[in-house]
């Protein structure tokens, strides 16, 4: 009996403690279930007027020299003298000595040609003199009749009995010999080669005692200054670009500094590149010394700014506002989104100048996933378009 007691209880508590847990779950209520809400998505907007714009179009560009010769003297001979800095890099002043070529025979034939000038120079004066003297017409009519000639009916001999022809070639052999003494000093004049403009010599072949040709290159001199720069351009940006000569900001940042020169565009080659579809347009350089004091070197890969053309009641927008197909999205005052077609002016890498949005109108500028006409957004604080 007490065994039976013991088992029945605990079955007993069990029992219980059901009973009382499933009264518990059918008392409670079942919870409400709420709609899903959905919330309009967070746009940055800016707000656009119309404007004037001007364009400034950037460019690369590669700097070379404008001035660049052979190095040859017109005359040949042994080379006596060079410039000490007639080697590779070397720098040479307008108007130095860049070689000298041994004058002797030069020289010698100045001094032939002078003597050749004296002897015309006496040979014409001793024809006139003789034309009143020893050979007077008077003499040359007598022996023309000893030869029965008839010098009236002759004119080559009536020129010849006034001595016409003798004076004219003795003329003809004096002005000879003067340019024959002009060219011989100029001659002289070229042993010694001299620098047309301030350079650099490059590829030097040239010592003491080597014997040259005529017109033998021994080297190249480049100018210093004034360099050129060829900055390419695409063909949209070109159409940008005013014609006629203009001021040009031209720039290269070294270890940290930003140095400036100031160029002026002289002319596009009318020549489409092949790579890329570019125009070159050429800058000179005349000043090519740096604001922080650099001279530009050869071979120097540049930044060049080109003021470009202007346009009228336009709106610049950030490149990010550009959707495809020349689309915007605008935000009305309630944050509705519509999808508005523009025409693109101009673009760079950071903007876009468009027509054919209206003044105030609020122009979305982030990035959402999902677009479609009619939905609503939640406007940000405007930007204030600078």
């Amino acid at each position: 009996m007490a065994t039976s007691r013991k088992i029945l209880v605990p079955i007993g508590v069990l029992i219980l403690f059901i009973g009382m847990s499933s009264g518990i779950l059918l008392l409670r209520s079942e919870p409400q279930k709420k709609s899903p809400s959905v919330s309009a998505p967070l746009v940055r907007v800016q707000a656009v007027k119309l404007q004037k714009y001007t364009a400034t179009i950037n460019s690369f560009g590669v700097a070379r020299a404008r001035h660049s010769v052979a190095v040859a003297s017109e005359v040949e001979g042994k080379v006596i003298a060079i410039h000490p800095d007639f080697i590779d890099g070397g720098y040479v002043k307008s108007e130095q000595m860049l070689l000298t070529v041994d004058p002797s025979k030069y020289t010698l034939a100045v001094a032939r040609a002078a003597a050749d000038l004296a002897k015309a120079e006496f040979e014409y004066l001793r024809t006139k003199t003789d034309k009143k003297s020893a050979f007077s017409e008077q003499k040359i009519l007598r022996d023309l009749k000893k030869w029965n000639l008839n010098v009236s009916d002759d004119p080559s001999l009536r020129a010849l009995s006034q001595y016409i022809p003798q004076i004219k070639l003795a003329k003809a052999e004096l002005e000879f010999a003067s340019e024959d003494l002009k060219e011989a000093r100029k001659r002289l004049a070229k042993t010694k080669l001299v620098a047309p403009f301030d350079g650099y010599i490059e590829a030097s072949q040239l010592s003491v005692g080597q014997i040259i040709k005529a017109h033998e290159i021994v080297g190249n001199l480049v100018a210093v200054s004034p360099l050129l720069v060829d900055a390419q351009v695409s063909l949209a940006d070109a159409a940008w670009i005013p014609t006629g000569k203009q001021d040009v900001e031209i720039s290269k940042m070294i270890d940290g500094q930003n140095h400036r020169w100031q160029g002026t565009l002289l002319h596009r080659m009318e020549r489409l590149e092949e790579i890329g579809n570019l125009i070159t347009f050429v800058i000179e350089v005349k000043k090519t010394i740096s604001s922080l004091g650099l001279r530009m070197p050869r071979g120097l890969f540049v930044t060049v700014k080109i003021r470009g053309k202007a346009a009228e009641n336009v709106t610049i927008l950030p490149k990010s506002a550009l959707r495809e197909n020349n689309m915007l999205w605008v935000a009305d005052a309630d944050g509705t989104l519509a999808v508005q077609g523009i025409k693109v002016v101009h673009a760079t890498n950071d903007i876009v100048v468009v027509r054919g949005v209206s003044q105030g109108i609020n122009v979305i500028v982030s990035y959402l996933s999902r677009v479609a006409s009619g939905m609503k957004v939640t406007v940000a604080p405007l930007q204030k378009e600078s």
